[in-house]
C-alpha cells in the first residue's frame, strides 16, 4: 500500500510535467506522511486498548499498512467496538487536519501544500475503506461486535463477519481483474486490489474456525491437554556425560536443564562443547544458558491464553518452577477433537517409550 500511494503521487507529478527530482521529493514526502498516518491509525487502536485495559502485544507496520495485535474480542462486544471504530475515526481526523494544513501551505508552497492535501484525501479514503463491513478490516470488526452484542453468540458474530469479508474480498478481486480488462486499464491498481481481496478472503475464512476452536477450549487448562514432560539434563551431570548421552547427533536441539524437577536453564551442543572441550568434567549448570529464550506456560493457565502466548510454538509446562510437561498445537488439536466428540475428559498423549541406549526423545522448540 505504501508503494502504491507513493507511486500514485510520483506518477501524477510526472504526468503534470514536474521534473523527476521534484516528483521524487514529493513521493518521499508522501511516504513519510503515509507512514505517520498509519502509525496514527494504529496508535489510536493501541491507545483505546490501554484505556479499556486490554493488553497490546504490539503494533506492526507491513507493506500494505499496519495492524495492532490485541485480543479485543475476548473482552466483549463493547470493547471490540470501541477499539475497532477508533482507528477509522483517527484516520478521518488526521485526513481532515492534513487538508486544512495543505490548503494553508499551498499559499506559500504549492508543491508541499499539494502533497499534504493529497495525503489528507488518502487518509479520508482509508477511513471510509476501513469501515467496509468485511473482516478483518475495522468495519468487519465493528460488524462482529454489533452482532455479538445482539446475539450473545461469538460463533454467530464470526459467521456474519466472515460472510462480510468474503463478499468484500470477492468484490475487490473482481474489481482488480476488471482493471486489466476494462476500458480504464490500471495494472498496478488491479494487482493491489486482487492482493488485498485475497488477504481479506483468507482472513475471513479463518475467523469462524478460530471461534469454533476458542469455544471448544473454554474452561480448559493447560494441564488438561499437555503432553508428558521431556527427558531433561540434570544440572549436576558432567558435560562429558551430557554430550555423550543427550547432545551428540542432536546438535540443532536445545535441552532443558533441571535440578530435581525445577527448570533452571537450557543446554545446546555448541555451548556444552565450547566449555566441555576445556574441562569435560564441569557440571552442566556451569555451561547452561538462562531461561530467557525458553517458552513456558503454567499448568493452570487457560488453554486459550496459553495458545496465544506460544503463538504456534511448542513450550514447556511448569508447576511453579517445576517442569511437568510440554504443550503445543498438537495438544490443542487433540483436546479440541476430544471435546468436539463429546469426551468429558480429553485424553492426554501417551507417555513416551523408554529410550534406547544412546537415544533421546524429540525435543520441543524452546
Amino acid at each position: 500500500m505504501t508503494f502504491f500511494v507513493v507511486w500514485t503521487r510520483w506518477a501524477a507529478a510526472t504526468a503534470a510535467g514536474v521534473a523527476n527530482a521534484s516528483a521524487l521529493g514529493q513521493a518521499v514526502l508522501t511516504a513519510g506522511l503515509f507512514t505517520l498516518s498509519i502509525l496514527g491509525h494504529e496508535g489510536a487502536h493501541a491507545a483505546m486498548c490501554r484505556v479499556r485495559r486490554i493488553h497490546v502485544e504490539g503494533v506492526t507496520l507491513v507493506m500494505w499498512g499496519g495492524y495492532t495485535t490485541a485480543r479485543t474480542e475476548d473482552k466483549g462486544a463493547k470493547e471490540e467496538f470501541l477499539v475497532a471504530v477508533v482507528g477509522p475515526l483517527a484516520s478521518l481526523a488526521i485526513g481532515s487536519a492534513m487538508i486544512v494544513v495543505g490548503d494553508a501551505l499551498r499559499m506559500s508552497n504549492q508543491v508541499l501544500g499539494g502533497t499534504v492535501r493529497f495525503m489528507g484525501a488518502v487518509n479520508i479514503m482509508l477511513a471510509v475503506f476501513n469501515m467496509i463491513p468485511g473482516y478483518p478490516m475495522d468495519g468487519g470488526r465493528v460488524l462482529r461486535s454489533i452482532v455479538l452484542g445482539i446475539s450473545k453468540s461469538r460463533l454467530t458474530a464470526a459467521r456474519v463477519s466472515e460472510a462480510g469479508g468474503q463478499i468484500v474480498g470477492g468484490l475487490l478481486m473482481a474489481l482488480g481483474v476488471m482493471s486489466f480488462t476494462g476500458s480504464i486499464k490500471s495494472p498496478i491498481s488491479g494487482l493491489w486490489l486482487v492482493f488485498i481481496g485475497l488477504m481479506i478472503l483468507q482472513s475471513a475464512r479463518g475467523s469462524v474456525q478460530r471461534e469454533r476452536l476458542m469455544i471448544l477450549l473454554e474452561g480448559g487448562l493447560v494441564s488438561d491437554a499437555m503432553s508428558p514432560p521431556p527427558a531433561s539434563i540434570p544440572a549436576d551431570m558432567t558435560l562429558s556425560q551430557a554430550l555423550d548421552q543427550y547432545l551428540r547427533g542432536r546438535e540443532d536441539e536445545t535441552f532443558p536443564v533441571v535440578e530435581g524437577q525445577r527448570l533452571v536453564g537450557l543446554l545446546g551442543f555448541n555451548t556444552a562443547a565450547a566449555v566441555g572441550q576445556h574441562d569435560p568434567l564441569r557440571a552442566v549448570r556451569e555451561a547452561m544458558t538462562g531461561l530467557g529464550e525458553v517458552h513456558t506456560v503454567q499448568e493452570d493457565d487457560p488453554l486459550s491464553h496459553a495458545l496465544q502466548e506460544l503463538n504456534g510454538r511448542v513450550g514447556l509446562v511448569l508447576r511453579g518452577e517445576d517442569l511437568v510437561g510440554t504443550f503445543g498445537s498438537s495438544d490443542v488439536q487433540r483436546y479440541a477433537t476430544a471435546k468436539a466428540e463429546g469426551m468429558a475428559s480429553p485424553a492426554t498423549a501417551p507417555p513416551p517409550l523408554p529410550p534406547a541406549p544412546g537415544w533421546t526423545p524429540p525435543r520441543p522448540d524452546v
